[in-house]
């Protein structure tokens, strides 16, 4: 594959990619979305003021004793409506997820390289003449991942001594560690 078709395939890889973030993180607004539901401290509260004008009002303190059961099922159907929502976009956002992954199988990339930091990395080789070929990008890429990976091990056992040297308690003075002959 020459050289600029490749650049061509990592653009088109990439674009696809990103498409494929964004809907990832329009899911995931989606899904962790919370109903705006009546929390539990406004059942004690309510319950607390029902109490204070049972004697005084005894209708009023009826309601406000009733009033938690009405908001329990006013927040039970909130949820209910979320899930359905949920649901609906479920079905909407599969078409676009199927379409990338279709995509994804006309990239000449790896699945195992398949993020925008490969990616980019992949294209840095290409544009800046360190490799010609996707199999040069490749062999390049693996030997900047394995440098990286020894760095953070070295940094690890770096940090790990660091500890050591902290947990290490001083010398005790010399009077004690003295011998004495007598």
């Amino acid at each position: 594959m020459e050289k600029e078709d490749l650049l061509e395939n990592l653009n088109y890889t990439k674009n696809v990619l990103k498409e494929s973030d964004k809907l990832r993180e329009e899911w995931s607004n989606i899904i962790y979305r919370k109903p705006q539901i009546i929390s539990f401290k406004w059942y004690i509260i309510i319950i607390i003021f029902a109490t204070s004008i049972g004697k005084s009002y005894p209708l009023t303190s009826l309601f406000c004793l009733l009033s938690p059961i009405l908001v329990y099922r006013y927040n039970k159907k909130l949820i209910s409506q979320n899930k359905s929502f949920i649901l609906s976009q479920k079905s909407e956002m599969h078409e676009p997820f199927e379409q990338n992954i279709k995509a994804l199988e006309k990239s000449v990339i790896p699945a195992k390289y398949m993020n925008l930091r490969y990616l980019n990395k992949i294209e840095s080789y290409l544009v800046n003449q360190r490799a010609d070929t996707l199999k040069e990008c490749l062999n390049l890429l693996e030997d900047d991942i394995k440098h990286n990976q020894q760095i953070e091990n070295l940094q690890v056992i770096q940090d790990q001594n660091e500890a050591m040297l902290l947990q290490r308690t001083p010398l005790q003075s010399n009077k004690e560690t003295k011998f004495s002959w007598a």
